[in-house]
Parts: structure tokens; C-alpha cells; sequence
């Protein structure tokens, strides 16, 4: 699984999310030509669990998440 693209599915996805920042959302970094808000994400590691015989049902992936704006009280 793509675990990136699932963070970018789920944040596009979200009505009030897409409502602030519409579909600026980049992984890594953003340009910066973008104006606030916007939304980066990091998936900073991803565990796979391994299966001999079958395919893996739980995989453990840590993902940062941040949001910039003008204000605190925006990004928040």
C-alpha cells in the first residue's frame, strides 16, 4: 500500500480540510509560489509486516502532518 497516497486521499477527501485549503497538499515540501493555507505530510517510517503465506494485514507507518497558514488560529 501506498501509504502516501492514502494520507492525500483521505485529507483531499475531507470536506472542512478541502473547504481551508482546497487541494493544496503536497508530500515533503511545497512551493512557494503556494499562498496559505496548505497542508504538507511526511510519512517519516512504514513497518511493513511480513507474511510467508499470505498477504500482510497490518502494516505500522508513522505520518507527520502539518498545516501553515497566516495564523495560529487558521493552521489549528
Amino acid at each position: 500500500m501506498d501509504i502516501g497516497r492514502a494520507i492525500y486521499n483521505i485529507l483531499k477527501n475531507d470536506t472542512a480540510v478541502a473547504s481551508l485549503v482546497g487541494t493544496d497538499i503536497s508530500p515533503n515540501i511545497m512551493a512557494q509560489t503556494v499562498k496559505f493555507p496548505f497542508i504538507v505530510y511526511d510519512v517519516t517510517s512504514d513497518d511493513p509486516v511480513g507474511q510467508k503465506d499470505s498477504v500482510a494485514t497490518l502494516d505500522v507507518a508513522t505520518v507527520m502532518v502539518s498545516a501553515y497558514a497566516k495564523t495560529y488560529a487558521e493552521s489549528n
